[in-house]
């Protein structure tokens, strides 16, 4: 028997973030909603250059889940830029995932952080903030015989 895989797969990420106090609280996912990972990242005085915010982060990871590094590079650039303690989660679940999909998975979670840190910079005490990007993934076929 042949059977072909689709040829692509459309993904929508989701972000939404709620102030807490001066804090920040985020939650990123795609597919089916979940938290793989939680990132904490605290500011501190860069190690490197004088005059500049880093941060401090720790991350748990669930059991079989792959979501640490995205975790963990979002809440460190989040909290690098707002210089605030930022909780990250990320949830994300893609059929069909193979392994050239991570460089454009990455871009595109750094990519709504981006757009968060925008939101931000240009909000006035607004407590909720949500942003989505739509990718289309590549299908590499392949065919299994009975």
């Amino acid at each position: 028997m042949l059977f072909s895989a689709p040829k692509s797969t459309q993904v929508t990420f989701f972000l939404q973030a709620h102030s807490i106090g001066a804090d920040l609280m985020v939650s990123i996912t795609a597919g089916q909603a979940h938290i793989g990972a939680v990132a904490l990242a605290t500011p501190r005085p860069s190690l490197r250059q004088q005059k500049t915010t880093s941060a401090d982060t720790h991350v748990l990871t669930l059991s079989g889940h792959k979501e640490d590094l995205l975790a963990r590079a979002a809440a460190l650039k989040l909290c690098a830029a707002m210089g605030v303690p930022v909780c990250l989660s990320c949830g994300i679940h893609i059929s069909h995932f193979q392994p050239q999909h991570e460089r454009t998975i990455t871009e595109t979670v750094l990519g709504l952080v981006d757009d968060l840190l925008a939101l931000l910079r240009h909000s006035t005490a607004q407590e909720h903030y949500a942003c989505t990007r739509s990718i289309t993934l590549p299908i590499q076929e392949h065919h299994s015989h009975d």
